[in-house]
């Protein structure tokens, strides 16, 4: 399985001083280019579906001729992934992990609640809620000239583009 996600994808990253960033995944270039002012991955965390997770791996490729991109569209805003990258969705009353090729008009896709702001709101990150949205579209392109990157993260879940996806 090479379950990916474009370079604009935005991640919630909180680094080792506990300092939270929305971040795109061009963010990783420079550790994947062994760049010395870059933290370690062991310093960052990503937001997933119990809260803060690590990082196993993150790796980056280019699409392979014929691969597709397939965007999926709510009216909250849209994620964009490979084939073969698994969205948490809500189809009927079951809660399924589906492939985003898989995915269709019909499903609702697993967003990530904001909380509200204020001293008494919770920390981003801690016991995070997700609400379903019913999926409006979805978009199926190739010929993508960006870098696409395959993560894992030790709960195998992650929040791309503020949706719930399933990592290797």
């Amino acid at each position: 399985m090479h379950s990916c996600l474009p370079e604009n994808t935005v991640l919630l990253i909180k680094d080792s001083t506990g300092e939270v960033r929305r971040m795109t995944l061009c963010y990783f270039d420079g550790m994947l280019d062994g760049e010395p002012d870059y933290p370690a991955l062991e310093s960052v965390k990503v937001l997933g579906r119990s809260g803060w997770t690590e990082f196993v791996s993150v790796s980056r490729r280019r699409l392979w001729e014929g691969e597709e991109l397939f965007c999926i569209r709510t009216r909250s805003g849209h994620v964009t992934l490979t084939g073969d990258h698994e969205m948490v969705v809500k189809r009927g009353m079951d809660d399924l992990v589906v492939a985003a090729k898989d995915i269709g008009t019909g499903d609702a896709a697993m967003m990530f609640e904001q909380p509200a702001l204020g001293k008494s709101a919770r920390p981003v990150g801690e016991a995070p809620m997700f609400r379903p949205l019913g999926v409006l579209s979805v978009i199926r392109s190739a010929g993508y000239g960006g870098a696409v990157y395959q993560v894992e993260t030790a709960d195998h879940s992650l929040v791309a583009s503020g949706f719930l996806t399933r990592t290797v």
